[in-house]
């Protein structure tokens, strides 16, 4: 259910903590990026996340029961990946109760006993099927159910705007605030930004599957169950580096007539699946968005804006600009031990070389994209290398970068022959990796509780 709510401050992030639960963020050089929230009553850190009935509740990290530990599927057993940095595992164990389609609704325990199960189960396809513990993976039993009442609940409220995209916020019992979704009310749907538009949510997607032989009309591939959404959504993809998207309203189901799959050169008729398919009705025209930066600082956001008069912080791009650097940048620990806004870039690679006998080590940036993308990138400023400090702990060092390599100029040892490595631009480029840029270069970060 989404309640409207008259007013919408499209300069804040709209992040507002609340008596119950405050808002960690990650800030620096003027900006703040929403984390999560610490709900000081239970003393953990939370997010909100759907638990079924169409409710919302700020729920700690959980371990998903993904297996049974009896054979009638009754008994939820949780799991956890046991190797190399996996950490410890959560403190709570969730799992999906009812049928999945009608009834579905979370239930969240506390964690349990370690197991040491002979046999599992699985629920597929309605049986019980049973097989071999993984043994890289810990298993456990649920410990004491926790009410879902006990964690804090929100309603999702939409912003009255005068512009066709709205902004859906979370208005939790508490009084807390966070922006949630966007919200198109010519479609009256929440929608997701993306390829230049805001697409709804409530919507099937064509994939292979046509109504005609020659593989040109497309079908929806609806939900096994369920109430089926309003829209189909169309995403083609002419070339490698184009995307065109586009709605239409969810026709009739195609219970009679062939189905064909392939495309315009190869289309042939398509076997039988479980899922129903849905004709394409008219057209409809999704709202165009851009993001652009904003901010006079020598770190800047990215905003989503409209022709029509929306403008946000974007709920959907995670990085920072660094005017300084001329490139977004991402949290990343660094060599001196701090956090910093490291700048993105090439990929390194240590364990290259400069002659055909393997002789002369290079470290090279790699740049990746299909041929169109190579012919209008500019050649990256940077590149990122992850430096392993101890097991399980690491950090990010950046380089400038070289002049770029051509074909013939990189080597590396593979099953002990010294080989070329590709560096074509319709696949990769190949540079010379540069200086390394002290870590003081970043604008530092810090995690801050409100």
């Amino acid at each position: 259910m989404v309640i409207v709510a008259c007013g919408n401050d499209s300069l804040s992030d709209g992040v507002v903590s609340g008596t119950r639960l405050r808002a960690r963020f990650v800030q620096g050089g003027g900006l703040r990026s929403f984390q999560a929230w610490h709900d000081t009553a239970r003393g953990e850190t939370c997010r909100f996340d759907e638990v079924g009935d169409d409710t919302l509740r700020c729920l700690p990290p959980t371990d998903w029961a993904d297996s049974f530990a009896d054979a009638a599927c009754s008994a939820p057993l949780a799991s956890h990946y046991s190797g190399a940095c996996s950490g410890e595992p959560a403190a709570y164990v969730a799992w999906w109760s009812g049928d999945w389609c009608t009834t579905r609704r979370m239930r969240v325990w506390t964690r349990g006993a370690v197991q040491s199960p002979t046999m599992v189960y699985l629920a597929a396809d309605g049986m019980c099927v049973a097989r071999a513990p993984d043994p890289g993976y810990l298993y456990y039993a649920p410990g004491e159910e926790v009410a879902l009442a006990d964690f804090v609940g929100a309603t999702a409220v939409r912003a009255d705007a005068p512009s066709r995209i709205d902004l859906v916020t979370l208005e939790a019992d508490d009084g807390a605030r966070q922006p949630w979704r966007t919200f198109d009310g010519e479609l009256d749907a929440e929608c997701w930004t993306g390829d230049g538009v805001c697409a709804p949510t409530d919507a099937i997607w064509t994939g292979d599957y046509w109504a005609d032989d020659g593989c040109s009309v497309p079908l929806g591939i609806g939900n096994a169950c369920g109430d089926q959404p309003r829209y189909v959504i169309d995403r083609f993809r002419p070339d490698e580096c184009t995307v065109i998207v586009t709605l239409f309203e969810r026709g009739a189901e195609r219970t009679a007539g062939d189905v064909y799959q392939g495309d315009a050169t190869s289309c042939a008729l398509a076997a039988p699946i479980p899922e129903p398919l849905f004709e394409v009705g008219a057209a409809l025209p999704l709202a165009p968005i851009t993001e652009r930066l904003e901010g006079d600082g020598r770190l800047r956001r990215y905003v989503t804006v409209t022709d029509d008069g929306f403008r946000h912080p974007s709920v959907r791009v995670r990085a920072w600009y660094d005017d300084d650097l001329g490139t977004r940048c991402y949290s990343a620990n660094t060599s001196d031990g701090s956090t910093r806004c490291v700048p993105d870039g090439a990929v390194v690679g240590s364990e290259y070389f400069a002659n055909p006998d393997c002789t002369e080590p290079q470290q090279v940036a790699f740049q990746f994209g299909p041929a169109c993308a190579a012919e209008a990138q500019e050649p990256p400023r940077f590149a990122r290398d992850t430096i392993q400090d101890r097991p399980c702990e690491s950090h990010v060092v950046v380089y400038q970068v070289g002049p770029e390599l051509q074909a013939g100029t990189v080597f590396a040892l593979r099953g002990g022959v010294c080989s070329p490595v590709t560096c074509d631009p319709a696949i990769v480029r190949c540079f010379r990796v540069g200086n390394q840029l002290p870590a003081g270069r970043f604008v530092a970060l810090a995690e801050v509780t409100e």
